[in-house]
């Protein structure tokens, strides 16, 4: 996989391991501020460690997560820039390891739901509040105020999706796949799952389908261009 491949945004926040003189390792956090392919990419550290003395030849390591995984890469610094906005140039890596983790993207959004859980015996829970973290075309992340023990299998999912030009409220029916990471933008629902939609109605199916390329497409345009 080449960088371009990643279609990363301006601004995108990732890890950066810098590798000292002494071969110890030190992390932070980088954003993209651009890139020329096969030439550079430009970053701004953002946490530099105080001990490590950048220059020119000093060997990075980058990890970068976006919609369906994350991306190791391997670089060196070319050339810095120590003005009123300091950046960093780095050679333009020329190898990726990509590390699939989806086979669909997800896409970030941040709306109230409301979910019930339904066990295999055919009982419900009562109804539990949350937010829906982010949305693919065939499940979505939710965190929620209580927890859905191991008897919960199912969940009806109330949510109301929008984007400028699509807006749906909808009650769908999920799987419970696994507990998922927390969230630290909800810290007062301290669960977290995600969730693989079923028994689609065709209009709901249609929705989801065009509320996901809506969103692709709408973070395409903010793509840096070549």
């Amino acid at each position: 996989m080449r960088f371009e491949e990643l279609k990363l945004s301006i601004g995108t926040t990732f890890d950066l391991t810098i590798i000292g003189q002494d071969y110890k390792r030190h992390s932070c956090k980088a954003s993209l501020m651009g890139y020329q392919k096969n030439c550079h990419v430009w970053i701004e550290l953002i946490n530099k460690p105080p001990q490590v003395l950048l220059h020119q030849g000093l060997k990075i390591e980058g990890t970068i997560s976006n919609a369906l995984g994350f991306a190791e890469f391997e670089s060196e610094i070319d050339d810095l820039d120590q003005s009123s906005s300091p950046y960093i140039v780095l050679d333009y890596p020329v190898n990726i390891r990509f590390n699939e983790l989806r086979k669909e993207p997800r896409f970030p959004v941040d709306e109230p739901v409301e979910i019930i859980g339904k066990t295999a015996m055919g009982m419900d829970t009562s109804a539990m509040h949350g937010y829906v973290l982010d949305v693919s075309c065939s499940g979505a992340r939710v965190v929620v105020e209580k927890e859905l023990t191991k008897m919960v299998t199912q969940a009806s999912v109330g949510v109301k999706l929008s984007i400028p030009g699509l807006e749906r409220d909808m009650t769908l029916m999920a799987k419970v796949r696994k507990e998922s990471k927390k969230d630290e933008s909800h810290p007062e629902y301290g669960f977290a799952y995600g969730l693989k939609f079923i028994d689609f109605s065709k209009i709901d199916q249609y929705f989801i389908q065009a509320f996901c390329y809506r969103m692709e497409l709408q973070a395409r345009q903010l793509l840096c261009k070549e």
